[in-house]
């Protein structure tokens, strides 16, 4: 048999179907929401927190509209859209779906209709510690965490 050469053969796979088991995956805002919900539970007392019900409740047209009626809040005309939002004078400390967005004012960022959860905290006072900004200890931080995340 040595040096003999076999002749070439062709092998046709069939593919088979097979049913697979029907299955349902339900993702739960408040899973999606998880940190938000935490910080909550945890914060009550030292931030406001704002569901996206909140929000569609006020009919707040511009994000910083949330903010209206909370002591030590100044809210300007932004030169862009909406308003600036100041505590006590000073800008706070904005943040989106977890990352620093630094000099930005929270109307030229993201509209209502794309928040699932705002976080407002007035002071450094309760802010989680990975959402504390030295350079901003007075002026609190906005959290938002949007609905596309």
């Amino acid at each position: 048999m040595t040096g003999e050469k076999l002749a070439p053969s062709e092998v046709v796979l069939k593919p088979i179907p097979e049913e697979l088991d029907s299955m349902t995956i339900r993702a739960e805002e408040h899973d999606a929401l998880r940190e938000f919900y935490e910080h909550k539970a945890m914060r009550g007392s030292y931030a406001k927190f704002y569901t996206a019900e909140d929000i569609r409740k006020r009919g707040a047209s511009f994000a910083s509209d949330m903010f209206r009626n909370v002591p030590g809040v100044t809210l300007a005309a932004s030169s862009f859209t909406g308003s600036t939002v100041r505590i006590r004078g000073c800008m706070p400390m904005l943040w989106i779906d977890g990352q620093r967005v630094p000099n930005s004012e929270l109307d030229d960022i993201v509209s209502p209709n794309d928040i699932a959860g705002l976080e407002f905290y007035t002071s450094m006072a309760g802010t989680p510690a990975q959402f504390m900004d030295r350079s901003t200890r007075a002026c609190g931080s906005i959290i938002v965490w949007t609905k596309n995340r």
